[in-house]
This record gives C-alpha cells, sequence and structure tokens, in this order.
C-alpha cells in the first residue's frame, strides 16, 4: 500500500503497487465507517494481499490478507519519514498499470533495510542507486550520484518535484 485518501463520506481510495499489475486505484467501499473490519489492512505501508472486483470506473476492495504490517518502520520519525520519501518516488515514477516487479522488489528490500536500522544514509543512496539501475538510467562508469543530485535527475525523467527526507530525526 503506497497512498490512502478518504473519497465520498465513508469511502477510501487507495493506491496500491503490486509486483504483477504495477500502480493499481481500488476503491474501498465503507473504509472510514466503524464496522470496517480490515482497517489495518488498507493503511499505507502495509503490504496485503487484495482481492479485487471489477467495476465499470474502478477495481473495488473485496479483502485482503496481511503479508506483512511493517510495524517497525514507525518506530522513529525518520524510520517513518524514509520509508514514505521511498513511496513517494516509486509512486511519482510509476504509471497506473505498469508492473515493475524490480522496482516492487527494490521497495521492499529498502523497508527491510530501515526496519533494521541499517545507517539511513547508506539505504538513502542505495535504494537511489538501485531505483536509476532499474530505470536504465545509471551509468555504471560514472560514481554515484549524491541526493541532492538524485533529486534534480529524478525530478528531469519524471517531471514530479520530490522533497528529500529529513535523516536526523531519530
Amino acid at each position: 500500500m503506497i497512498k490512502s485518501q478518504p473519497l465520498f463520506e465513508s469511502d477510501k481510495l487507495i493506491t496500491v503497487f503490486t509486483r504483477e499489475s504495477g500502480m493499481i486505484r481500488v476503491l474501498v467501499k465503507r473504509a472510514l465507517g466503524q464496522r470496517f473490519r480490515d482497517k489495518g489492512l488498507i493503511e499505507p505501508l502495509t503490504h496485503s494481499r487484495f482481492s479485487l472486483n471489477t467495476g465499470s470506473s474502478f477495481l473495488y476492495y473485496n479483502s485482503a490478507d496481511l503479508i506483512h504490517g511493517h510495524l517497525e518502520l514507525r518506530q522513529s520519525l525518520t524510520q517513518l519519514n524514509l520509508a514514505f520519501y521511498c513511496c513517494d518516488v516509486v509512486l511519482k515514477s510509476t504509471s497506473t498499470g505498469q508492473p515493475n516487479p524490480d522496482l516492487f522488489d527494490c521497495l521492499l528490500r529498502s523497508f527491510a533495510r530501515i526496519a533494521k536500522k541499517d545507517a539511513f544514509s547508506i539505504v538513502l543512496a542505495e535504494f537511489h542507486q538501485e531505483f536509476l539501475t532499474i530505470e536504465g538510467m545509471s551509468d555504471p562508469a560514472k560514481p554515484s550520484l549524491n541526493a541532492d543530485q538524485f533529486v534534480r535527475l529524478f525530478e528531469q525523467y519524471s517531471g514530479q518535484r520530490l522533497n528529500l527526507p529529513r535523516l536526523e530525526l531519530c
């Protein structure tokens, strides 16, 4: 799960990044209601397996099974900030319905390293390098880009603005 936003009175529109289908948007009916039982399964940073129904204008949520809650990403503001930054890069660089299993796996690996509290600046640099390699923008003959250079290149590539995470929040 990458992003979630309220829609209508009691519904939610969630953006999900999957290995098989890439970025998809799913309407979750009555998700904001008190009786909705799967709230934790449709929150950002949660890895769930979804059962969906196809409607005329949306994919509709039917049910979900938890694969990994990534609760350890919520231990500090730095971890949370870095995890959401990685999601933002994926969200802003991926078109709807464009499968990218390598980027999906990269995101999960980054979550695991953030959860282990590896050196956050190294996790960020390795995420950037792996992203550039996956997207075919890395030149192995050149040294790795620093974070500011990555942001400038990303903004040229995607036309989307990125805000680097603050890694000193711990």
